[in-house]
């Protein structure tokens, strides 16, 4: 994510799959082991996204710099975590006779807090903590770190002690700017009793309709008041999270269902999001007026995302059959243990990634020396110690089925 990280920092890298009563995972969701995969890729991707932010990439590297383009688009893992996030939140529901979350709405608020806000915590203050400690890290520096400056005022802090920090652009990349997706995803949960409302009551699609309209028409209302956080926050990812629930729906309730019950909800989406994107790259309606074309894309990513959960779950779910490619390698071993730990890695890269190019600058090193750095050691530097921080600060508070795995 250029300055603005909507690069890829979300949670639904979290393990949302909640279990029923027992604490043993539902039959349905067994075969999931390709959605701890799809957490790891996606999770990975966006601290390679994170690496090229912080490398200049200006001067001095020749033919290297072709390397950036394929590291442009850390903003749509985000899209892939929110439907991740919708679907394993839909597993269990979408099982159980009623369709509802196991113990009611305050147990299932309270399994999602303990779930993500932990880590969330610890690591905003840690963060906080070694901003203080170091006046290095409090200054303008001319990189990427300075979007999440200042850290220090107590505007800043209150907001994300309390989850709003998506609300107002002078709060929603400060401290640790992957954090903003933590926000947007928590506020979601308090929406997801209302979807599952509408789903009983008028079906999945009204549900997905209905929560594309709201997620929009917040956007609209402040892009018209002139509220940057309206675009920042990205509140149409609400509708992103209903198309993760649906498709749990199809791969739970009806995994050998005709293929009509769910490829029009899903490439009907698809479509559509294509057609909007085709009438903006001819007339420019959007970009014309300051909207960037994520506001399409994030529907287009959404929808190809859980079109590829389904497949997925359709494949794995066949034991003893030959598993499509793409199974096998998001069912492997290291992009499945990337994936159990994806939430911490996805929590602390961030910050961690700035201060060792901080110390390189201040280094003198060159240009190619920092890249190869930031690459070359700084990944697997990250990696371990997000890996740390989630035995720490994370393990702890997982169920004991995710424990156990």
């Amino acid at each position: 994510m250029p300055v603005e990280p909507c690069d890829m920092n979300l949670p639904a890298h979290t393990d949302h799959t909640e279990t029923q009563s027992g604490g043993s995972t539902p039959p349905q969701a067994r075969y999931g082991a390709f959605l701890e995969g799809m957490r790891g890729a996606a999770a990975l991707y966006v601290v390679l996204h994170h690496i090229h932010l912080h490398v200049d990439w200006v001067d001095g590297l020749g033919r290297f710099v072709e390397l950036r383009r394929p590291l442009n688009f850390g903003h749509y893992a985000v899209a892939v975590f929110i439907v991740l996030s919708g679907y394993c939140l839909m597993i269990p529901v979408a099982a159980a006779p009623d369709g509802r979350p196991r113990g009611g709405f305050v147990a299932y608020i309270y399994r999602r807090a303990k779930r993500i806000l932990p880590p969330y915590f610890a690591v905003l203050a840690l963060v906080l903590a070694a901003i203080s400690l170091v006046p290095r890290w409090q200054e303008s520096t001319g990189t990427h770190w300075d979007t999440s400056l200042p850290a220090l005022t107590p505007d800043v802090i209150t907001s994300h002690v309390f989850l709003v920090q998506n609300l107002r652009k002078e709060w929603i990349f400060k401290i640790d700017s992957p954090l903003w997706s933590v926000a947007t995803e928590w506020q979601i949960y308090f929406a997801f009793p209302a979807l599952l409302w509408l789903w009983r009551r008028c079906g999945m699609g009204i549900a997905v309709g209905i929560a594309f309209l709201v997620g929009y028409g917040l956007f609209l209302v402040g892009f018209v008041m002139r509220q940057p956080a309206a675009l920042e926050a990205c509140p149409w990812y609400l509708g992103l999270f209903a198309i993760g629930m649906a498709a749990a729906l199809k791969t739970t309730r009806w995994p050998t269902a005709p293929r009509r019950r769910w490829i029009p909800l899903m490439f009907g989406c698809l479509v559509i999001g294509a057609a909007l994107f085709a009438i903006e790259g001819k007339f420019g309606l959007l970009e014309s007026r300051g909207v960037p074309r994520r506001v399409i894309l994030d529907s287009i990513f959404g929808a190809a995302t859980a079109c590829l959960i389904i497949h997925c779950a359709q494949s794995s779910g066949r034991p003893g059959e030959n598993h499509s490619w793409i199974v096998r390698i998001l069912e492997s071993g290291p992009a499945r243990w990337l994936g159990s730990f994806s939430y911490s890695l996805y929590l602390i890269h961030d910050p961690l990634l700035a201060w060792l190019n901080l110390g390189l600058i201040d280094a003198n090193l060159s240009d190619q020396q920092r890249m190869a750095v930031m690459f070359g050691a700084g990944l697997p530097g990250v990696i371990l110690a997000a890996y740390l921080f989630y035995l720490v600060f994370e393990r702890p508070f997982l169920n004991r089925v995710r424990r156990a795995r």
